[in-house]
């Protein structure tokens, strides 16, 4: 594969966790498993220079809510999981709503605007957005990967919520989140509106002074992991693909003695390949927990704890 790579990051979803956040009863979103291609461009050496246009915009509540329960998005604000930068170019609009990251991965939310009609079919076609990682500080290529894509059904000429997610350990390689990143917008091939050669020419967003969520390990009888992060639970690469991964069979026992499963506050569990042909388990939470207040883990019917 000359010149695209290809990773399956949706292939162990249960579309069940995918949910809308919304006033309304939840309903299920019913999304089609999918492969996310990354077409490999030369890396754009001319980025936008967001610095120009960021000036302080409001905390945009209503798309973060897209992803996060009401405390969670009270949380976010609080604890400073915000951002002021922007991206644009003639086609696109790009705002970083919330942004945070665990030993794991980054998490944010950013709102899409298509400022002309083929930037709205290219958004509403496939609801997801392809890119280049480069670090900033030295314009090197990470070798990894970012995934960019809406759980929701496209609303024409409205900013539209997209979750972000970029992985540290992947079978793409491993990326240092210490270090500023910039995410330089290409083609996704698999979507077929057809676009110019300069249809994302200069559509760059940084990825900088991200704020450390809090976290914290708990570990099996056996020396399993679970690292575990405001927004994530995540497994050390032990994760059995034959399991049933369902968030009912993730609970949580908090120091005061209450507990709680996690089949209402999941948005997503996610499977991704190391380079060491291992698997690590995301799980993806709508809500933000305190790891500080909890007593041990249930995993799988296996129990966790603190060393």
């Amino acid at each position: 594969m000359n010149e695209k790579e290809i990773f399956e990051m949706t292939k162990h979803i249960d579309d069940q966790y995918i949910l809308e956040a919304s006033p309304s009863p939840r309903k299920n979103i019913k999304l089609k498993k999918r492969i996310i291609t990354f077409g490999i461009a030369a890396a754009i050496t001319a980025s936008l220079s967001v610095g120009a246009f960021a000036a302080y915009k409001a905390f945009n509540k209503e798309s973060v809510a897209t992803y996060y329960d009401s405390s969670a998005v009270e949380k976010i604000e609080q604890k400073g999981y915000v951002s002021e930068e922007v991206a644009n170019n003639k086609h696109f609009d790009l705002n970083l709503d919330s942004v945070m990251k665990d030993n794991n991965c980054i998490m944010a939310v950013v709102s899409v605007k298509g400022l002309d009609e083929t930037a709205e079919n290219y958004i509403a076609q496939s609801t997801q957005m392809c890119c280049n990682l480069v670090y900033s500080d030295n314009n090197e290529k990470v070798n990894g990967f970012a995934a960019m894509f809406g759980w929701q059904p496209y609303e024409k000429g409205k900013a539209y919520p997209m979750r972000l997610c970029v992985p540290v350990n992947t079978v793409m390689g491993v990326v240092d989140l210490s270090r500023p990143i910039r995410l330089d917008f290409i083609r996704d091939e698999n979507n077929t509106v057809a676009v110019d050669k300069d249809f994302f020419k200069d559509l760059s967003l940084e990825l900088k002074d991200i704020k450390q969520a809090k976290s914290d390990k708990f570990y099996s009888a056996d020396g399993k992991m679970l690292d575990v992060s405001e927004f994530t639970i995540v497994t050390n690469g032990d994760w059995d693909e034959n399991a049933e991964l369902t968030a009912d069979k993730t609970i949580i026992h908090y120091k005061d003695g209450t507990s709680e499963a996690l089949d209402q506050k999941v948005n997503a569990i996610t499977n991704n390949l190391t380079p060491e042909n291992k698997s690590v388990t995301i799980i993806d939470l709508k809500t933000l927990i305190d790891p500080e207040n909890i007593d041990y883990m249930e995993y799988l019917g296996v129990k966790y704890t603190r060393k």
